[in-house]
């Protein structure tokens, strides 16, 4: 499966995809409770992460743009307050659900690792009826070959445990602390050492 570069691709397009990926996902849920508005939502919410990766990340999509990867490097260094000119796309992205991707924001970046650079796998999402195809597994092997060869570690948040099994194939191992999101649902964060060839 050829895997290619995204950053000229139209994040509305990547968006909708992920959007469609994860609405199942439970923090999704726990972000938009109310389903019929759930997935407008959070497609509008992924396309700033999709921007934000284009311009100062990585973003790998498969030949057919059924699966998309978002990466971001980290300094490792504890994370400032986000500035107001995000805040103020976050609001106009998700409405009077602002409150609590404020909220999950914050816990998530509470949880990135400190002391040294890595990258962080910020999404993987394979259309739903491209996926257990090897999509997923095609971009993290393209994409940890680069981090390999360059010893740089890779850091995630599992959605589920279902997913760490996942992730695990692919050389993650669990940290020991969840995230707890405020309605106590949990997400897994996982990480990566680069490993020699």
């Amino acid at each position: 499966m050829q895997v290619g570069d995204g950053r000229t691709v139209d994040p509305g397009e990547l968006a909708k995809l992920i959007g469609g990926a994860f609405l199942p996902l439970e923090p999704c849920k726990y972000l938009v409770p109310e389903p019929a508005h759930r997935l407008a939502v959070m497609t509008r919410f992924f396309e700033l992460d999709v921007r934000e990766c284009q311009e100062g990340g990585s973003v790998d999509v498969t030949a057919d743009h059924r699966g998309v990867a978002l990466w971001m490097p980290r300094s490792g260094e504890p994370s400032e307050s986000e500035d107001p000119e995000s805040v103020e796309a976050l609001k106009r992205a998700t409405g009077h659900y602002l409150d609590r991707f404020i909220a999950f924001n914050e816990e998530l970046v509470s949880h990135y690792p400190t002391g040294r650079p890595f990258e962080h796998l910020m999404i993987l999402a394979v259309d739903p009826g491209a996926q257990r195809h090897g999509l997923g597994s095609a971009m993290l092997t393209a994409h940890h070959a680069r981090l390999d060869a360059e010893g740089i570690p890779a850091y995630l948040e599992a959605a589920s445990l279902a997913l760490t099994e996942f992730y695990q194939r692919h050389g993650y191992v669990r940290l020991p602390d969840p995230i707890v999101l405020p309605d106590g649902r949990q997400m897994h964060p996982m990480w990566r050492e680069p490993q020699p060839e």
